[in-house]
């Protein structure tokens, strides 16, 4: 066999492997981005939901903040609301934002212990102030402010979710009033 034949069948060869192993990788590629893009959007859509969701309402014990009725008990679309954002959270979110999320039910959760065991020694006058108290209203806001920064962190994350910085404030026209 002549040389150069024997470099153009090789020459070839690796083109052809070539071909083979890029088609392979952008198929591989096209099919790990449409993958993530599909469950992206699921987690965009359950990012809102969190968001606008109004925790407080999803409270077990809720009747006991302000706003609520204190003879209306947790109802049925509650609990179910709770409990289908809980699926969501867990099939969908990010682990941080998981996190987030139970430890917001967790806060939830010994705030209803709170107000169970408060039941039983107070008058529902000293109860509904004791239970609306701030100390007693702190963690669980806390545990809520966290999980609304880190959605917003990964809603936006080249902002992170914060506001805008002061130094663009000022790069923007201002209307003088006159």
């Amino acid at each position: 066999m002549d040389s150069t034949l024997v470099s153009t069948l090789i020459g070839g060869g690796i083109a052809l492997a070539g071909s083979f192993v890029t088609s392979w990788w952008q198929t591989s590629r096209q099919s790990r981005l449409a993958r993530e893009e599909r469950l992206w959007g699921r987690r965009a859509e359950l990012y809102v939901d969190l968001l606008r969701a109004d925790l407080n309402a999803m409270l077990p014990r809720g009747e006991y903040f302000p706003g609520f009725d204190p003879l209306s008990p947790d109802t049925p679309e509650m609990k179910a609301r709770r409990l289908e954002l809980t699926s969501r959270v867990d099939a969908f979110a990010s682990t941080e934002v998981r996190s987030c999320w139970h430890a917001v039910l967790s806060r939830q959760e010994d705030l209803e212990i709170a107000a169970m065991q408060a039941d039983e020694v107070l008058d529902p006058e000293e109860h509904a102030e004791y239970m609306g108290s701030p100390e007693r209203l702190q963690p669980l806001e806390g545990a809520q402010d966290v999980l609304r920064s880190r959605v917003r962190a990964e809603l936006d994350p080249i902002s992170g979710g914060a506001s805008r910085l002061w130094f663009r404030r000022l790069r923007r026209p201002t209307r003088e009033l006159t």
